[in-house]
């Protein structure tokens, strides 16, 4: 303690009390206290307050399990922390995560908010973390008057305590640079005022007096935080996951050499499952070691001041569930709930809960039927074929008997030309030359549900291939009732490099498909598709002939004559057409990753890829809307979030638990994805990630 504090201590009145000041404040050390209790000890509130005159770090906020105010002390660097109201015995948190909600601003629909809250309430949320900035304050940056529909704070607190009282959550709120603004004036934060006046009404409301806060359950923490709160500015959302990931280092201590990040709440070390950040105002979300890292929307539009900065702003929330075992997170199921689409949501739910069977895309390989190597003996007309090519290049698909051509002289013209030509529910479709893309077209209604496991970077065949993990995939998409696996490349280890050779465990490329089927084997009522990635290539491009295979369309003719539908695509990139959208999955080929690159440029990347590939894709005259894109090379898993596009990453069944490698930068986890189309258009998308016990 400093001088000046001792002697200030002289001054302080002492009186007869039961608890010493030092014993006071080695009891608010350890755990918090009620006001309640303190009184029992004997303790006054005048001499709690005593300790932060003394220079302590001294908390008070609404704790939402004993129903009233607590007392506690922070050391030096600490953050404040509450802890959930979540029983013993539960594995599984249901959380709603909302952030930059702006009241007061003139670009925030009071009643969008209400019916957000609404939606969250009746679909079983009951705790909702606010990650800073309920209000948009005064005084915030010059012009911001012109920009204020409540230019008071008195109107927008009580605005804020009106919406918010109408619902029972337990909400949790850390400080943004906007509620703390009229705090530089010695008055009071906005949220310190919403807290005082939503206990007062008997409802649960608890601040965290900080930019950084962590909420408590079981034996983890989640961290949610205002990045850059103290110097203010909306952020560039391009590098949104870098910010998130250097707050992330900043604010929790690395537990010895492992991507574990843990908190110290008094005298333990808590490991933080999930980092939850506002004030981006975007949508970013990436898994870093067992940290799942995101940022949630905002419920302001579009401001002169984001307009400025070229940025955009989509109003909604996010919900998740997050599923922990042993203080780590094993499961972590999210979705992303748009303001201006909740009605739409209502809507849909009830078509989609009507709807007696899963909707999905059904394809069947035309070269499973009629395997080229067993087309010798027949006859085949070549200027039939010529011209049958020539409509389905100019159209993209047709049906079957507008094709005119038999399996077996499709199955002809894949092996020969090294074309993949599908049959899919009668309607044929194919590669397109132009785009080197596959083109798998589904004439189903435009409303419905498309489900799928994201894997990536398998690397079957290599050292870092856990076919325990794998399997642990496989076993979840099958509890899940999933019908459709998307392989996003890199499935095989391929011929290895100089430098991964000491990592390789199967050499031969006909081994490591046999491992392949020999696994995929086990689970026949999937339907998978595969791209190709660097890995496939390897063996595809190879000098030599005898190493020289397409081992995606080996595995799908071994697995094709055991009845499973396997589809190989011969590309790094694929569209499905389906529910009058596209679903894109591609490849980027990347011959390396970085351990910091996979996180640092994610975002960049992605609107690099949106910027080169577009936001439609045009099917014989027809415009469709690109919905999702799952995009692998990046090897760990990722989601965010442009216009009306999701874009996601997934890592694998693959790790390097030694940190051997500086190219295998793999989470070893998977995605399983609901989303809900209603007229070409997605209302709804669900993204729960898989990570297996290592």
């Amino acid at each position: 303690m400093s001088k000046r504090n001792t002697d200030l201590k002289r001054f302080l009145p002492t009186g007869d009390r039961l608890i010493p000041n030092d014993d006071l404040i080695g009891l608010l050390k350890k755990q918090m206290y009620t006001i309640s209790q303190l009184k029992k000890m004997g303790v006054t509130e005048m001499q709690v307050q005593e300790l932060k005159a003394l220079g302590y770090k001294l908390m008070y906020q609404y704790d939402s399990l004993s129903k009233e105010f607590v007392y506690y002390i922070l050391e030096k660097g600490e953050n404040p922390f509450t802890v959930l109201p979540f029983g013993k015995g539960q594995t599984t948190l249901k959380i709603a995560e909302m952030s930059d909600i702006h009241i007061g601003s003139n670009e925030v629909d009071n009643e969008e908010i209400i019916l957000l809250l609404t939606y969250l309430w009746q679909s079983g949320y009951r705790i909702l973390s606010i990650s800073g900035d309920l209000t948009d304050n005064v005084g915030v940056y010059h012009g911001q008057k012109q920009n204020l529909d409540l230019a008071t704070v008195d109107r927008q607190v009580n605005t804020a305590v009106a919406i918010l009282s109408l619902f029972d959550f337990d909400y949790y709120a850390c400080s943004g640079n906007h509620d703390t603004a009229s705090s530089k004036d010695g008055a009071a934060s906005t949220l310190a005022m919403i807290e005082e006046k939503m206990v007062s009404k008997g409802k649960s409301f608890t601040y965290l007096k900080s930019y950084v806060g962590y909420l408590v359950f079981g034996d983890c923490a989640i961290e949610i935080s205002h990045m850059d709160g103290a110097r203010g500015g909306s952020q560039s959302e391009t590098y949104a996951s870098q910010k998130m990931m250097d707050a992330m280092f900043k604010t929790s201590l690395r537990v010895g050499t492992s991507n574990v990040n843990a908190v110290k709440i008094f005298d333990r070390m808590i490991p933080i499952v999930k980092l939850i950040t506002g004030h981006y105002h975007a949508l970013t979300k990436f898994v870093y070691g067992d940290v799942v890292c995101e940022s949630p929307l905002s419920t302001q539009h579009t401001t002169d001041f984001i307009n400025r900065r070229g940025l955009r702003s989509k109003t909604g929330a996010r919900v998740s569930e997050i599923t922990v075992q042993n203080g780590k997170c094993i499961s972590e199921k999210g979705s992303i709930i748009f303001g201006v689409d909740v009605q739409d949501i209502y809507e849909t739910e009830i078509q989609f809960a009507r709807s007696s069977r899963r909707l999905g895309l059904m394809i069947k390989s035309a070269t499973k039927k009629s395997d080229g190597r067993l087309l010798k003996g027949i006859k085949i007309d070549n200027e039939k074929i010529n011209k049958a090519v020539l409509k389905l290049r100019k159209k993209g698909y047709m049906s079957f008997d507008e094709l005119g051509l038999s399996l077996d002289e499709i199955g002809y013209i894949n092996n020969k030309f090294n074309y993949n030509i599908y049959i899919e529910d009668e309607t044929v479709v194919w590669k397109t030359d132009d785009s080197n893309s596959y083109l798998i077209y589904s004439p189903l209604p435009e409303s419905g549900i498309v489900n799928y496991l994201e894997i990536s970077n398998a690397l079957i065949g290599s050292k870092f291939f856990s076919e325990k993990a794998f399997r642990y995939m496989l076993d979840c998409g099958k509890k899940q009732h999933v019908e459709h696996i998307n392989f996003g490349g890199d499935m095989i280890w391929g011929l290895p490099p100089k430098q991964l050779v000491e990592h390789t465990k199967i050499f031969d490329g006909m081994q490591q498909v046999e491992e392949v089927v020999r696994i995929l084997s086990d689970y026949p009522n999937f339907h998978y598709y595969s791209i190709n990635g660097v890995r496939e290539k390897s063996f595809i491009e190879a000098a030599s002939e005898k190493q020289r295979i397409n081992p995606m369309l080996e595995v799908s003719n071994s697995l094709g004559q055991k009845g499973i539908k396997f589809v190989a695509i011969n590309s790094n990139k694929c569209d499905f057409v389906v529910f009058g959208m596209v679903f894109r999955m591609i490849n980027l080929l990347r011959k390396t990753q970085t351990p910091y690159t996979r996180d640092y440029d994610i975002v960049i990347a992605q609107r690099n890829l949106m910027a080169k590939l577009g936001s439609q894709l045009l099917i014989n005259d027809k415009s469709y809307n690109i919905g999702a894109i799952f995009y692998s090379s990046v090897v760990n898993t990722q989601e965010t979030h442009s216009g009306s596009m999701y874009i996601t990453t997934t890592g694998g069944p693959s790790y390097d638990p030694q940190n051997v490698s500086n190219i295998i930068q793999s989470n070893c986890e998977c995605a399983i994805v609901n989303a809900y189309v209603k007229k070409g258009t997605i209302v709804k998308f669900e993204r729960e990630i898989i990570m297996p016990p290592l």
